[in-house]
């Protein structure tokens, strides 16, 4: 549920990064040429690679042995995906937008609190027969 939720927030700042790249470029062919040289490489691979590692992460989360680091890297997403959409973005000051982020401070603190309880143990051994 976590990922679900964490999805549009990691899109989003997937998105604003792409914009920042674009705009640095000055000038008007210049945006044109960077939007279509990312879209050509998005497309395809960063479709096919968003959609793998967020499996990755719903597979890690759904074994128990590695339940600790499908949340670490919930946690990891969800913490750069607020670090992005504040730091990039630079316009989060009303409290509407700090209200929009809620959802994604949840999902970092929960999955925070779930990678440091899952986290194994040094020193046990579970034997299992």
């Amino acid at each position: 549920m976590s990922v679900i939720v964490l999805l549009p927030y990691a899109t989003l700042a997937i998105g604003f990064l792409l914009l920042d790249h674009v705009a640095g470029r000055g000038s008007l062919w210049g945006m044109l040429d960077a939007f279509l040289a990312a879209a050509v490489f998005f497309m395809p691979w960063g479709a096919i690679a968003m959609a793998c590692a967020f499996g990755a992460i719903v597979a890690l989360g759904i074994t128990t042995r590695y339940r600790w680091l499908g949340a670490a890297c919930t946690c990891l997403v969800a913490d750069v995906s607020i670090l992005v959409l504040v730091l990039v973005t630079q316009s989060v000051t009303s409290p509407g937008q700090w209200l929009f982020l809620v959802p994604c401070f949840i999902v970092a603190g929960y999955a925070g609190w779930l990678a440091a309880k899952e986290w194994p143990r040094q020193g046990t051994v579970a034997i299992r027969t």
